[in-house]
């Protein structure tokens, strides 16, 4: 994030009701059948979003990772 960053909204990335999840991107024609086939082999799937194209006056946040 670029600026000073607030930390309440940081607060999200260490919260452990979003921690550990796993998100998948597909593109929208398969959908429907990732969903069907992990919902199918007993795995928790749901719809919690999609990819838009940039917008003015959007925040973007970018981790980087060091080991």
């Amino acid at each position: 994030m670029e600026g000073k960053p607030d930390p309440v909204r940081l607060e999200v990335f260490y919260d452990a009701q979003t921690s550990g999840g796993l998100l998948i991107a597909v593109a929208p024609e398969r959908l429907d059948e990732l969903t069907d086939r992990l919902q199918k082999d007993g795995c928790l799937a749901a719809v919690v979003g999609e990819v838009l194209p940039p917008q003015d006056n959007c925040r973007l946040i970018a981790c980087a990772h060091t080991s």
